[in-house]
């Protein structure tokens, strides 16, 4: 049986019953570690847990499988990690624990997590105001299509933070990030 089969069973089996707790039919250690055999589905567990869809949702649970997805090397539960200590969701905040999850899940690729880690650096949270950092990982989720880093890079040219002022190249990425539904890019341009 496939680790989401299963989940998706062990859901509708359990999950109607409001007088079960998480821990009572989730327990990890008996039946489902045995079906998050590697990072993927450890990952995907962490985002059940997280969201509380196709699982009920716990936070501490959740953690603990992205810890295990993110320690293989997992990029997207790393950025996930990354999410859980920035906003402090279910957790103290921590943004020097977000930095670091985001920086690992970057320097695999993940788009989102370039985006994250730009973001830390423009506004200085938990490291030092770094435009030229910034502008670097923003120009990487860009050229994979990121909303957030288009208007976030068009932001910088417009207000010259750290490159030269250009309301062409400002525009250029307004423009792409109101196209794919950026309501603040939108509103750059008018």
């Amino acid at each position: 049986m496939s680790f989401l089969l299963f989940v998706s069973s062990f859901s509708v089996c359990y999950g109607e019953d409001e007088n079960k707790q998480a821990d009572d039919y989730l327990d990890i250690d008996k039946s489902l570690s045995a079906y998050a055999s590697n990072a993927g589905d450890a990952n995907t567990l962490g985002d059940m847990l997280h969201t509380g869809f196709g699982a009920p949702k716990n936070i501490s649970q959740a953690i603990m499988w992205y810890e295990v997805a993110a320690k293989a090397g997992h990029a997207g539960a790393q950025n996930s990690l990354g999410d859980i200590y920035y906003n402090g969701d279910g957790v103290e905040q921590n943004y020097k624990l977000a930095f670091s999850w985001y920086e690992k899940s970057a320097m695999k690729g993940n788009t989102t997590a370039q985006s994250n880690l730009a973001y830390m650096y423009l506004n200085g949270e938990s490291v030092k105001v770094d435009y030229s950092k910034a502008k670097y990982w923003f120009e990487k989720a860009v050229a994979k299509g990121d909303v957030a880093a288009q208007y976030l890079l068009g932001t910088m040219y417009a207000e010259a933070k750290g490159v030269e002022k250009s309301s062409v190249r400002a525009k250029e990425l307004f423009t792409l990030s109101c196209s794919q539904g950026s309501i603040f890019a939108c509103a750059r341009l008018k």
